[in-house]
């Protein structure tokens, strides 16, 4: 069996030759001392980018190369830190921070903010609006992309509040609305389809403003009830106006009847008839009335001449009637009794009352005198 062969290496650390072992050796110093200059150059990092974590090794040089190396673009407007220009530690964190434009409108002021916030509640304690109790349009939480976005910010605002007691002293608050509807809504109190509210929903909420609200709530009720029997009259020309006398009494009806009943802070302001339904028939009434008109005719105490005359004229009898062409208490033709407008009272003068006759009587004398009577005012002295 042959034997084997011997490796190079192995030769070559086996040789005699003085200038090879030579080389030989210095070569592998290099070897040895390049690794280890390699293995103290490395540096182990942590890269924070915009809250990405990740991990990243350096050989040597600053921030700014191993951010190049690592393909992280940035600009002037970034936050990096340690600075671009400090060296790179070994189990180091390398924080990048990219700026991002925010469009603010705070309580309707607009302002653009460059900012390296990651999210809005950075944003806002970056603007000093932390924990003021600020209502946002979006989350605390929210991640603010690096193409920006809008971010409105509504500060709290002192009013008072009346809200459907009138009778009561307005309550003092401060909340964070743009306007008189969505201070009512953060309130927990948000305005009904009915409701009305001094200033209209839409107004900006200003500090001071006084806000009144009416609350209104419909409703529909059911109830039974008794409803009156339907009346018939019956007119009659002999009795006096407006008097009545009722020939039967009938009877009430029953019905059942649905409302809709509108409240207004609770009280009752409107009361409107939905549905009615007839359980019992009323039966009729039946009423006479009188169409007679009234005497218009002052009235005239007894004992007056014109109450002498008519005793002198027809023996006190106001409605005498002989049919010798003369009527009445003071024996008025036909003729007399409707040129001085007897006829408004009634048709013939024994038809009508004493006031009536003496009414029309006075204008007869205004214009005749006395003398309209002869007989009986000489022998009572009158002419």
């Amino acid at each position: 069996m042959s034997p084997k062969k011997k490796s190079t290496l192995h030769r070559i650390n086996s040789t005699s030759s003085v200038p090879l072992r030579a080389a030989t050796g210095g070569m592998l110093a290099v070897l040895v001392v390049g690794g280890t200059v390699v293995a103290t150059n490395h540096k182990d990092v942590t890269l924070d980018v915009n809250g990405e974590i990740m991990q990243a090794s350096a050989m040597s040089g600053d921030i700014r190369g191993l951010l190049e190396d690592n393909d992280v673009e940035i600009d002037d407007r970034a936050m990096i830190t340690p600075g671009l220009d400090e060296k790179v530690e070994n189990d180091g964190t390398v924080t990048v921070r990219s700026a991002r434009q925010v469009a603010v409108t705070v309580d309707g002021q607009l302002k653009d903010v460059d900012t390296t916030s990651l999210t809005v509640a950075d944003l806002l304690s970056e603007l000093g609006y932390e924990g003021n109790d600020a209502s946002l349009s979006e989350g605390v939480g929210t991640q603010i992309p690096l193409e920006g976005m809008e971010l409105n910010i509504t500060t709290p605002r002192d009013f008072t509040l009346n809200d459907g007691n009138s009778g009561e002293e307005p309550a003092r608050l401060s909340l964070a609305a743009a306007t008189v509807g969505e201070a009512l809504e953060l309130r927990g109190t948000p305005l009904g389809k009915d409701d009305v509210v001094t200033p209209p929903a839409d107004t900006p909420l200003t500090p001071g403003t006084h806000i009144e609200v009416h609350r209104v709530s419909t409703d529909e009720v059911t109830e039974e009830r008794p409803f009156d029997p339907p009346v018939k009259v019956q007119e009659d020309p002999e009795k006096p106006e407006g008097e009545e006398e009722v020939l039967e009494e009938g009877s009430a009806g029953r019905e059942k009847v649905t409302f809709k009943i509108t409240k207004t802070n609770g009280e009752e302001t409107d009361r409107v008839v939905v549905e009615r339904t007839e359980l019992e028939p009323a039966t009729e009434r039946v009423v006479v009335r009188g169409t007679k008109k009234g005497s218009s005719a002052a009235a005239v105490a007894g004992g007056s001449v014109w109450d002498e005359l008519v005793q002198c004229e027809a023996t006190g009898d106001w409605s005498a009637n002989t049919g010798n062409g003369f009527s009445g208490g003071l024996q008025f033709t036909p003729s007399t009794w409707a040129a001085y407008g007897g006829t408004e009272y009634a048709p013939e003068a024994h038809m009508a009352s004493r006031e009536e006759q003496i009414s029309v009587a006075e204008k007869v004398q205004a214009a005749q005198g006395w003398g309209a009577w002869p007989a009986c005012t000489s022998k009572m002295g009158l002419r």
